[in-house]
């Protein structure tokens, strides 16, 4: 991961992050499982944070059935657990901070998919992809996954991109504006997918580039 601040400060290794994509039994049905593994630096190079986020959604239609997000502050040793499951148009979740749990469960209008939540890229990767093709779904929140709102993007069209893994790759680039800030995703038609991301926090001004270094 690399940043540049607003300030236009530069930091070439501010992190990394690891994707895994796999296939899990649930109840003796198939469901894909998505797990997000990210290290945040601080400026003198020792680790300040961790998360792990854990989505389990269908293969067949991405409709979400879990999402678990983890989070770990190094400077303070605090450790926080939000476990969000979906059933229908309720929601639940539990959420454990400081040794404290608590639950909340909601309804929601509008069934979703879980964008915010994790899934993010790879809901584009399932769509029939072509340059200039555009839409719209709704996906549940990150902080607030009740609150359901609208994810717009638009197939710019097929680059070729230097990877680090395969030389290069020919890729669909992708961006959406989305409720998060500016989002931009090359993406490509055989796993891992989820080649390069440039995202723009919409809060700090700060755009966070993600190039992939290595497959295993």
């Amino acid at each position: 991961m690399t940043t540049v601040a607003a300030t236009g400060e530069r930091r070439v290794d501010a992190g990394t992050w690891t994707d895994r994509l796999q296939t899990i039994v649930i109840d003796g049905k198939s469901y894909l499982q998505r797990t997000q593994i990210a290290t945040f630096k601080r400026k003198n190079g020792q680790v300040g944070a961790t998360t792990e986020t854990i989505n389990v959604f269908d293969p067949n239609t991405l409709a979400p059935i879990s999402r678990r997000f983890t989070q770990h502050i190094a400077s303070t040793g605090k450790n926080s657990i939000d476990e969000t499951t979906f059933v229908g148009d309720a929601l639940t979740t539990k959420s454990t901070s400081s040794g404290k749990t608590t639950v909340t469960t909601s309804r929601s209008k509008t069934r979703a998919f879980d964008f915010y939540g994790g899934v993010y890229a790879l809901l584009w990767v399932a769509l029939p992809l072509r340059p200039g093709f555009s839409a719209t779904f709704p996906s549940y929140g990150e902080t607030d996954a009740a609150k359901v709102t609208t994810v717009a993007y638009h197939v710019v069209g097929t680059e070729t991109i230097a990877d680090g893994a395969e030389g290069s790759v020919k890729t669909w680039r992708i961006e959406c504006n989305s409720d998060i800030g500016p989002l931009t995703y090359w993406v490509s038609d055989k796993t891992p997918y989820i080649i390069r991301m440039v995202y723009k926090d919409r809060t700090t001004g700060t755009t966070w580039t993600l190039t992939r270094i290595a497959v295993s």
